[in-house]
C-alpha cells in the first residue's frame, strides 16, 4: 500500500518498515520482496534514476497523446477538450514512480464522463448466441 500509495500517501519509508517486520516474522513473500524495495529505495533516490524515470514518462505522455490525438476514433465526439484535459494531468504523468501508477492516472485522464452502467434488454437474436457458441447462456 504505502510503496504504490494506494489509498495512502505514498511513503518508501514506511513501506519497507512493514514489509520488514513482516519478514521478520517469516512471511515468505515480505522476504522476497524487501531486498527488491530496499534496491528500488536506493535507485529512486539516485538523481540520474529520477531523471531517466522523468524523460521516460515524458516519452510516454507524447505517445498517448497522439494516440488520442491520430487514433481515437471518438475524439470529438463527447466534445471534450483534450488539451485541458493533458494539461491538467501531464505534470502528474511525469511524475509518477511506477508503471501502475503511470496506467492508473492515465486512465482517469480518458475518463473524461462518469461511466453510467445502463441496462438494455437484448434483441431477440442474441439468444439465437446459444446455437452458435457451446458455452454461451443468456442470463435472463
Amino acid at each position: 500500500m504505502y510503496y504504490e500509495g494506494m489509498g495512502v500517501p505514498k511513503d518508501d519509508d514506511e513501506a519497507v518498515k512493514w514489509v520488514r517486520m513482516a519478514a521478520e516474522q517469516d512471511y515468505e513473500q515480505a522476504q522476497r520482496i524487501l531486498p527488491i524495495l530496499l534496491r528500488k529505495k536506493q535507485e529512486g533516490s539516485d538523481p540520474a534514476n529520477v531523471r531517466k524515470k522523468k524523460f521516460q514518462n515524458q516519452k510516454s505522455v507524447k505517445q498517448l497523446r497522439a494516440a488520442v490525438e491520430e487514433k481515437y476514433s471518438y475524439r470529438d465526439l463527447q466534445g471534450v477538450d483534450w488539451d485541458a484535459r493533458f494539461a491538467e494531468f501531464e505534470s502528474r504523468l511525469v511524475d509518477t514512480q511506477t508503471s501502475r501508477q503511470f496506467a492508473i492516472l492515465a486512465g482517469q485522464l480518458l475518463r473524461w464522463t462518469p461511466f453510467s452502467i445502463r441496462m438494455v434488454k437484448p434483441s431477440p437474436a442474441f439468444g439465437e448466441a446459444e446455437a452458435f457458441v457451446p458455452t454461451w447462456t443468456l442470463i435472463k
